[in-house]
């Protein structure tokens, strides 16, 4: 069984339901590709992917070579504090605009709940793998005192 529901501004979406299975979906709804800040999810990612990418290289092991890490690290915990925000915000962004889509239907919270989390799974992922990132940023950043605190102790010794 398949039904059209009108929304806003003469938009549809069609719900479906398979008589079979009691099993429930969304066919269509108009959902745009979000951009937040002037970078889209892709372009986040990608950036993400790029400090990700970064932070797996073998540190210089030299006191010079550990400040250069500490400060590129720095730098980028807080490019990926910023990023967080952006993927937080296309996250809601995301959310929102899905969650119009069922204005006015008479599906359960629990099903439209589910839709929306679906519909949203990039923004999620992204948000959660740079909110990862941010906390193995601040860890490194930690070890690399460490490192650069006993290179300076044996250059004393």
């Amino acid at each position: 069984m398949t039904s059209r529901i009108k929304l806003r501004d003469n938009d549809f979406i069609e719900t479906w339901r398979d008589d079979k299975t009691n099993q429930r979906g969304v066919e269509s709804c108009p959902v745009t590709d979000q951009k937040e800040s002037g970078m889209s999810v892709v372009d986040l990612a990608k950036e993400v992917n790029e400090i990700y990418t970064s932070i797996k290289q073998p540190l210089d092991r030299t006191p010079q070579g550990l400040m250069q890490e500490l400060d590129n690290r720095g730098q980028w915990l807080a490019r990926s504090a910023e990023i967080l925000a952006d993927a937080q915000i296309a996250l809601d962004s995301k959310r929102g605009e899905v969650a119009e889509c069922f204005v006015g239907t008479d599906e359960s919270w629990n099903i439209v709940k589910h839709l929306i989390e679906a519909k949203c799974s990039d923004e999620k992922k992204l948000y959660l793998l740079v909110e990862r990132l941010n906390a193995t940023l601040v860890h490194q950043i930690d070890e690399v005192r460490t490192l650069l605190s006993y290179e300076k102790a044996q250059l004393f010794n």
